[in-house]
This record gives structure tokens, sequence and C-alpha cells, in this order.
């Protein structure tokens, strides 16, 4: 992931590395695609509808959700540093699986588990809902 702040990208770097603990479990949504804008028109003289399509065709935006796992010591801390890096900025995610980008704002509240234990380790899930700002991902590389 990225940052956009100060007219600026920050460097890309991976969240599961920046942020110990952080594990990615799901993403729900990344091969959506928002609905085309065109227009249209219907008089009532007229049978049928008029259209026009723009040469470059742009969608709709559609939701980016994102289950993430907070585990070890520390927790805690580690999934407040990750709300405050997401919060209040664009940010780009790369899919290194599936080579596919695109940028994203987080936009809806962020729902947390109750807190659990795996093997005597304490973790929680949180789901992160993001606005995909295109209405679909970009191929890179």
């Amino acid at each position: 992931m990225a940052r956009y702040e100060n007219d600026a990208w920050s460097d890309e770097q991976s969240i599961e590395d920046s942020f110990e603990g952080l594990r990615v479990a799901t993403v729900k949504g990344l091969s959506d695609k928002g609905k085309p804008r065109i227009y249209t028109e219907t008089y009532a003289e007229i049978d049928g509808t008029d259209v026009y399509i723009p040469e470059e065709i742009k969608r709709d935006s559609t939701e980016i959700e994102f289950e993430i796992l907070f585990m070890g010591d520390g927790y805690r801390d580690v999934y407040d540093s990750f709300v405050e890096f997401i919060t209040g900025a664009k940010i780009r995610y790369h899919d290194t699986c599936r080579n596919r980008q695109l940028e994203m704002v987080l936009n809806d509240g962020i729902e947390v588990s109750d807190e659990m234990l795996y093997g005597g380790q304490p973790f929680v899930m949180a789901s992160f809902k993001f606005l995909n700002l295109a209405g679909h991902t970009i191929k890179v590389g």
C-alpha cells in the first residue's frame, strides 16, 4: 500500500511487513466493476432512448472489503497504527497475487471482532470497507 499526501504518493510498502502481526485474511470486491457511466435521455415524442457513450468509459465507484487479522504482542498498537495509516488519505493498493492495482479511501466504520485466543496468542479480526475510486482495478506489470 502507498498513501497519497502532500500531492505525492509515499513509497509502496507491504503492510504485512510494515505492521508486525498484521495478516490480510480476505479481500472482497477486487474483481467487481462499477456501473458504466453513459448518458441516456428519453423524449415523449420519439420511440426509444437517445444514448451518449463517451470514448473512454468511466465507472461508478465500488466497495472493497479487507478482513485483516492482528495478532501477537502489541497487536492493539499495530491495529491503531494501521488505522491511522489508512484514515484520511487516498490509498493505493497493489495486489501482488493478481497483479492488480487500485486507488481507494476508507469510507465506512471499522468492525472489530471480540478479542480471541488461538494457541495462547491473542488476536482480533477487523473488517475495513474502502471505496474503489475508479470502480475497477488496473493490471500492473
